[in-house]
């Protein structure tokens, strides 16, 4: 999942859900997908900027949902009020 355009015309080989709009856009909409059962296979916070800092962000997801997986959501309500 990203709000990044090249990130979305660069990877024709695997699902990419692009969609515009800010970090906390990206990262609500990354934490939906995690209630309904998928898991975060990168970390929301990943990178050597600071929060705020840049205006595109990638996060890899499961394929596929399960269970609610805490740790995931920990993650992406960390993430989430970092850059809140």
């Amino acid at each position: 999942m990203t709000n990044n355009p090249k990130i979305a015309n660069r990877f024709q080989q695997i699902k990419v859900d692009y969609r515009e709009g800010s970090i906390i856009d990206l990262l609500v909409r990354v934490r939906n997908y995690v209630h309904r059962g998928h898991c975060l296979l990168t970390h929301p916070l990943s990178g050597s900027l600071k929060p705020g800092r840049i205006s595109y962000k990638t996060v890899a997801l499961s394929a596929a949902p399960a269970t609610l997986d805490l740790a995931s959501l920990q993650h992406i309500e960390n993430a989430m009020e970092a850059y809140q």
